[in-house]
This record gives structure tokens, C-alpha cells and sequence, in this order.
């Protein structure tokens, strides 16, 4: 029997498998009884498509070739093929997730007869800022809402493309607290069994995409620093991408021990009860999902005072903050809490309940939903 529930069409760059994407299985799990849902990847396919097919949720793929942004008005030779996808789909609403595309999917959209949510999700850098300006502020006039996923993000669209805020909500990211929780003492031990880490270790770890913006060099290099006044520690990373060599060559003067890199996993939310210090090192964060994670476990965390990084702990209470790509201050917050069992804890304990109060999952959700039900409504 056909439904009469809304249509609400996901589209991504598709190849993902980061924060964007869980976030996405998320929303479209809870709510999947109040819309119907369906995924569209331009590039190509990946997390989301995978989870939506072990759901029985129509997945969709355009076969589009990404360019640089020299090249964007190529895209436009796409938007007829676009708009039959979106409209063969019979979309109410698309829900993009990738500025500067907004420009010409959103033309797709609106030729879909179907309303354009841009998530601006990211804080891109662009090599070619005044081009990438005139882009952003062009698709903007078609997006009909958009979402920012943090203060940082609004002011990015605000001040460097002369975008009116008026245009975005603020909506947080949020985090499954049932997921990422603290570890029981016999999972904790099993854990590091496993990964083959000793059970009385310090455990410095982080987690994420290993690539440049994230910062994990700077990790590595305090760790390797800390070694030197400091025994018994482990450092765990856990992600893969295009840093994952370098990270490793990086470690290469290390006893093999004193490093795990676990690569691509799927049980982070396990993986990451292993862990004593954990440190969200990046040189830009749009939001920062692994701080808020990290967090919801109860971990003692470092982090880089950067972006939306800002907007989730607190110096001192629930989080220590370093400047970002600098490994002095880095190594210090690491001795810092390596020597001070108690403010660990302390920290462990205020993160748990800042995340389960401020950002949860289900604050997140319910935030999406109305504004999805005030855009039908109009």
C-alpha cells in the first residue's frame, strides 16, 4: 500500500562513512514512522546506501563525476537528469548535507516540485575564496531552509560569503548517550584484550578520519614526546584515510607496542571504552561529533580550541583546551591529566552529564522533525 506520509530524500557525495552519514541513519531511524525516507548519492555509494538497503530504504545513485570547483558550472549539465531522479522518487523535501552544491541541486529540486534543506555541515576551506563565495551566496537563494550545525558554521556563511543568517537554524549534532557510554571494568579489560594493550596501560587515544585538517601528526608527536618522561603509556587511533601511512611512518622509531592503529572499524562506540586521555586534536572542526562522543563515554578529553569545539566543553570542567597545532601545549594537557587521576574522573563524569543533558540524540531529532513539519507547512 502506497503512503501518504511526506517524502523526505537524503542527498549526500555518497561515498561517506564519517559523522554526516550516522548522522543521517540516525534521523531516519527514528522518524522513519512519520516520513518516508530515501537516499541519493552523486557521486557514488557507501555507509548510508549500505544501512538504508538492511532497512528496505530506497537507495539512489546519480553516477556523477565530482569536479573542483574551477569546473562547477559542469555540474549544471546534470540538473535535467537530477531532477527526474528527485521527482521519479516524488521528493517533498531534499535534504542536502554538502554545500556549495545547493546551487544547481537545488535547482533540481525546486524543478522536482520539491522544497531544498541545505545542512551546512562543514567549515570549507576553499583555495579559491571569491569563487567559492559567489557560489555559496548564488545556491543560498534557492535553499528554502537551511541547518547549521553549530554557531561557528552560521558565522562562516555570515562572514565570509554574505549569507543572511536568518536563513539557518542552529541545530546541534547529537549523540547516542546509550551507545557511547562508559565501560563496564570487565569490558574495559576484554577491549584491550583484544586490541592487545596491556590492562594497567595509559591509554591516549582519539578517533576520526585520518586526514590533515584533523591534526592527528600533532597527537602522535606529543605522544612520542611524552614516552620520553613517561612509561607505560599506549597510544590507540582509531579511523583510517589518506594520513594513515604518514601516521604510521610517523610512529616508526616506536616500540610496536606503544602504538595501535585499529584502521576503518565499525565499533567505535566499544573501542573508544578502552581509553584513559582522549584527545580531539584538529586544525578545524566544524562541529566535532568525536568530542561529543568521547565525552558521552566519560572520557577525560583533550581538545583543540577551534570552531564548534568551543560550543561543547567547557575549559576546566568538562574538557581542557589546547590551541590547536601546537604539540608543547598538547603534550602538557597530556601530563596533566596522566599524572591527576581524580581530575580525570572529574572531567569523565561532567562530560557524560553535559552530553546527556545538551546534546543528545534525541534533542537533535526532535529539533529536525519540527523543522521538517514547519517547512511542509508552508
Amino acid at each position: 500500500m502506497k503512503s501518504n506520509r511526506p517524502k523526505i530524500l537524503h542527498i549526500t557525495r555518497g561515498t561517506g562513512k564519517a559523522g554526516i552519514e550516522r548522522i543521517i541513519i540516525a534521523i531516519t531511524k527514528a522518524l522513519s514512522d512519520r516520513f518516508d525516507f530515501g537516499h541519493l548519492g552523486l557521486f557514488g555509494s557507501g555507509l548510508v546506501d549500505e544501512k538504508f538497503q538492511e532497512m528496505g530504504i530506497e537507495t539512489l545513485c546519480a553516477e556523477i563525476t565530482e569536479k573542483k570547483l574551477i569546473y562547477y558550472p559542469l555540474y549544471f549539465r546534470s540538473v535535467n537528469r537530477l531532477s527526474k531522479i528527485i521527482s521519479n522518487f516524488g521528493a517533498d523535501i531534499v535534504h542536502l548535507y554538502h554545500p556549495p552544491h545547493q546551487y544547481w541541486v537545488g535547482k533540481a529540486a525546486h524543478r522536482a516540485g520539491a522544497k531544498l534543506v541545505l545542512e551546512a555541515c562543514n567549515a570549507n576551506i576553499y583555495r579559491r575564496e571569491k569563487l567559492a563565495a559567489f557560489v555559496e551566496r548564488k545556491g543560498m537563494h534557492l535553499v528554502d531552509t537551511g541547518i547549521a550545525i553549530s554557531k561557528f558554521v552560521l558565522a562562516e556563511y555570515r562572514d565570509r560569503f554574505g549569507v543572511d543568517p536568518s536563513k539557518f537554524t542552529v541545530i546541534y549534532n547529537g549523540t547516542d548517550t546509550n551507545l557511547f557510554k562508559p565501560p563496564e571494568k570487565t569490558e574495559r579489560e576484554s577491549i584491550r584484550r583484544e586490541l592487545h594493550i596491556p590492562e594497567n596501560a595509559l591509554v591516549i587515544g582519539g578517533a576520526g578520519r585520518l586526514i590533515a585538517r584533523k591534526g592527528f601528526e600533532f597527537l602522535v608527536e606529543a605522544f612520542m614526546n611524552f614516552c620520553k618522561i613517561r612509561s607505560g603509556a599506549v597510544l590507540l587511533i582509531i579511523g583510517d584515510g589518506n594520513e594513515f601511512e604518514n601516521l604510521k611512518r610517523l610512529c616508526k622509531d616506536m616500540p610496536s607496542e606503544k602504538t595501535v592503529f585499529t584502521g576503518y572499524r565499525k565499533d567505535v562506540p566499544e573501542l573508544l571504552r578502552a581509553i584513559d586521555i582522549y584527545v580531539c586534536p584538529s586544525i578545524h572542526e566544524a562541529f566535532g561529533l568525536t568530542l561529543t562522543e568521547g565525552m558521552a563515554t566519560g572520557l577525560a578529553c583533550i581538545a583543540s580550541r577551534t570552531g564548534g569545539f568551543i560550543e561543547i566543553g567547557t575549559e576546566n570542567e568538562d574538557c581542557l583546551f589546547v590551541p590547536p597545532g601546537e604539540i608543547e601545549p598538547l603534550e602538557d594537557a597530556i601530563e596533566k591529566l596522566a599524572t591527576d587521576i581524580s581530575l580525570r574522573e572529574k572531567l569523565g563524569k561532567a562530560a557524560r552529564e553535559k552530553i546527556v543533558r545538551e546534546f543528545s540524540i534525541e534533542k537533535m531529532i526532535a529539533r529536525r522533525a519540527e523543522l521538517y513539519e514547519e517547512l511542509l507547512a508552508v
